[in-house]
């Protein structure tokens, strides 16, 4: 009987591209037929599965699967979520690009940690517990499945089972292949290992061969630009932003290595998710891993989020953010705060006493479910920029101030002291649920995370800790104090007072569904929009030629494009002007249906069909433009059996086990990946408000469509229906000049 299962970091990173089925758990064993990946090797009652790089300083994962082990009391299907949920946990101590995902219950006590087994029921409250840190060690040990709700004292850990099985390692590394005979069919060991997530939706180029025979002149340019200055990035979506920020990283950490030269590099995303997507791509283009293990150079990949939590050494203390992700944090909060306003609207001392006073129309609004969506988001906005940025709550001398100052032009519009009175409400009701949760929100960690670079230990650190040049991907995500961080994560940062600092920003202002970047401008400086990030003037490469989608999808995005609101952001806001280096392909199509359900019945069964064809080869994807109706079709179980939902930006990961199969998401979750096929829904006439074209819903309606339709790469496919008054006018230049056709 196998006891313990042991599995090294890079066999792990492979299994989290797998799809496991029960089978699998009788014996674990290996298709060979998948490129020797995964050495299989039993020595007693310890089973390891290692690659070919296994060392002795390898990062192992050991798993107890005896009778009292963490599978042990799990029925079939709930193993495999398990095992998931093990292999996410170990991704996550080994690279700070992963993180758990959002209802797991994740409780953690010094090195020790637990999470839900499976899906949280009345039925299963089962935690799997881990210590990440055995006997001091960088392994991980999942060491028990247990319902006891006691913490972590009640559950006992088998060291001593542990250090049989890591003491083995050498043997293993030495023993020969164990893994079974080659199957014709890959999926009768109960495990179909696919191939990782950026490979399914990328090409696999070495970084040597991107730089000298692929990237465009304008792609080049950046690449080869010094550390004398920071540099900003600016293109369109398609034109190879993030892929110029991975080559370039890669490019510089190996001539800096090959010079002998200590430097400490760091790529920072808006999410998780696009950090995962960045370190693959790195992995594709140095398949040997080793700018991992450079001697000089140190190279980290991290989310914004996990560098906060990391800083402020959240892991040791009882309480977490609310999430590691900018956009499943912000969602987050955006429900919390629709649940505290529920609240506050039955009280009579909010609702007579603060909101009776208020406007008209910002009354009426907030009392109207249905049309409250937007305040709320720029409510959230005011939140993140003003009151945690600024330390400002009621009550106290900062919001007295508030209530009476004036406001910069980029502030939401809050007229008079009623108003601004309401914001504060709620601001407190949002921190006290909160505090219940014993969560923080996203801005809550940003302003403690901007205090602390501000400190007398961060200035003791930051020779040791800082780095010496700063990537930043996604810089349209951020917030206003989000980008103010940047400026300070460089070694000894007020040297850089008198030289410019090496900061590398890429950006789309096109592609922000929020206005958290649009918001810090100035009426007239499109200038103001990098002031935040306190690097002075800036170098600017501008990519315009597209490879990620055919010319007739780059034409149909230049007409969307004037649909887009003047926004004062001056030479920012540049028309779109894009060259396809791509073969054509077919124009897009606008399709009319009569009602939603006529929709849905007829795309998804469409689209399914159409992942299914040629084996699986085409990816295929149906993006929602409206959040009510995603939520509507979500529940619509009739159409369940075509799609795989992805919901979040957590489901990204699990793209890659979903070959031949149709997903079903909204453009803001899919952000950075391309699909063969999309179908873009709803774009409906009453998704924008014609009689005020320049409102904020009106710009995040067109943004949300433009990074929809840039997700596709051979065809586009929009549909619309007649009972919400029919396709949107933002569609009209598009159809006019006949670069959207109406099947």
């Amino acid at each position: 009987m196998i006891k313990t299962l042991i599995i090294d970091e890079d066999t792990v990173n492979v299994l989290s591209y797998a799809s496991i089925k029960p089978l699998w758990f009788n014996d674990y064993k290996i298709p060979d037929s998948f490129e020797k990946r995964i050495k299989r090797v039993k020595i007693n009652d310890k089973l390891f599965l290692i690659s070919s790089k296994t060392t002795l300083k390898s990062k192992l994962l050991v798993i107890k699967v005896d009778n009292n082990g963490v599978f042990s009391e799990l029925d079939e299907k709930d193993r495999s979520i398990a095992f998931d949920r093990v292999i996410t946990i170990a991704l996550s101590q080994f690279r700070e690009s992963i993180s758990p995902g959002k209802g797991w219950g994740r409780y953690v006590s010094g090195k020790k940690l637990s999470i839900y087994a499976t899906t949280r029921t009345q039925k299963n409250k089962k935690r799997l517990y881990f210590d990440t840190s055995p006997i001091d060690t960088n392994h991980i040990y999942a060491y028990a499945l247990s319902s006891d709700t006691n913490g972590f004292d009640n559950i006992e850990v088998d060291e001593s089972l542990f250090l049989d099985s890591v003491t083995l390692i050498d043997e293993a590394i030495n023993s020969n292949w164990q893994n079974t005979a080659e199957a014709d069919d890959k999926t009768q060991y109960g495990i179909e290992l696919t191939e990782d997530l950026y490979r399914s939706f990328g090409e696999h180029f070495t970084f040597e061969e991107w730089y000298k025979n692929k990237l465009t002149k304008e792609q080049r340019l950046f690449v080869d630009k010094s550390y004398d200055e920071p540099v900003r990035l600016k293109g369109a979506a398609g034109t190879g932003k993030t892929l110029a920020l991975a080559v370039k990283i890669l490019k510089d950490a190996y001539r800096f290595e090959a010079e002998g030269k200590k430097k400490r590099l760091l790529f920072v995303t808006h999410s998780f998710v696009t950090a995962q997507l960045v370190e693959d791509m790195l992995d594709s283009m140095d398949p040997e891993r080793n700018w991992k293990s450079l001697e000089h150079v140190k190279v980290k990949i991290v989310s914004l989020y996990d560098l906060a939590q990391e800083l402020l050494n959240y892991n040791l203390k009882k309480f977490t953010p609310i999430s590691k992700d900018g956009k499943e944090g912000r969602k987050f909060q955006f429900e919390i705060l629709e649940e505290v306003l529920t609240s506050k609207l039955q009280e009579a001392k909010f609702k007579i006493g603060v909101l009776g006073k208020c406007e008209e129309q910002f009354k009426d609004t907030l009392e109207n479910a249905e049309s409250r969506k937007s305040l709320l988001r720029e409510i959230l906005n005011e939140f993140a920029c003003v009151l945690d940025a600024e330390n400002i709550v009621m009550g106290s001398i900062n919001g007295d101030k508030y209530l009476t100052s004036s406001r910069e032009n980029w502030q939401m519009h809050l007229p008079t002291e009623h108003e601004r009175r309401a914001v504060l409400e709620l601001h407190k009701g949002f921190r006290k649920y909160l505090k219940e949760l014993n969560v923080l929100s996203m801005d809550q960690m940003i302003a403690d995370l901007n205090r602390y670079l501000m400190s007398h230990e961060w200035n003791h650190i930051c020779e040791e800790e800082g780095y010496d040049g700063v990537f930043v991907d996604e810089l349209h995500c951020f917030t206003r104090p989000e980008r103010m961080v940047f400026h300070e994560l460089f070694r000894l940062n007020k040297a850089f007072e008198t030289k410019k600092i090496p900061l590398f920003m890429a950006y789309d202002i096109k592609q922000s569904v929020d206005d958290n970047f649009i918001c810090t401008v100035k009426k007239g400086s499109g200038s103001a929009l990098l002031k935040s990030t306190n690097v002075g003037k800036t170098d600017l490469v501008e990519l315009t030629k597209v490879f990620r989608y055919t010319p007739e999808i780059a034409k149909f995005l230049g007409d969307l494009d004037g649909s887009f609101p003047a926004l004062d952001l001056a030479s920012e806001w540049n028309e779109l002007t894009l060259e396809a280096n791509t073969t054509s392909g077919e124009k897009p199509t606008l399709t009319l249906y009569e009602e939603p359900k006529d929709l849905i019945d007829s795309v998804f069964k469409i689209a399914s069909r159409q992942a299914r064809m040629n084996s699986g080869k085409k990816t295929v994807a149906i993006l929602c433009s409206n959040f009510d109706l995603f939520d509507e079709y979500l529940n619509a179980g009739r159409v369940k059996k075509y799609y795989e939902p992805i919901e979040s930006r957590d489901d990204v990961t699990k793209l890659g086990r979903l070959k031949g199969k149709c997903i079903f998401s909204m453009p803001e979750y899919v952000a950075g990946l391309q699909f063969d096929i999309v179908y873009l829904i709803n774009l409906d006439r009453v998704e924008v408000d014609e009689e005020n074209p320049s409102c904020g819903a009106y710009r995040r309606f067109v943004s949300r469509v433009y990074l929809g339709a840039s997700r596709a790469r051979e065809e586009l496919h929009i549909s619309a229906c007649e009972s919400r008054q029919g396709h949107s006018p933002i569609l009209e230049p598009a159809l006019n000049s006949r670069s959207l056709l109406l099947s």
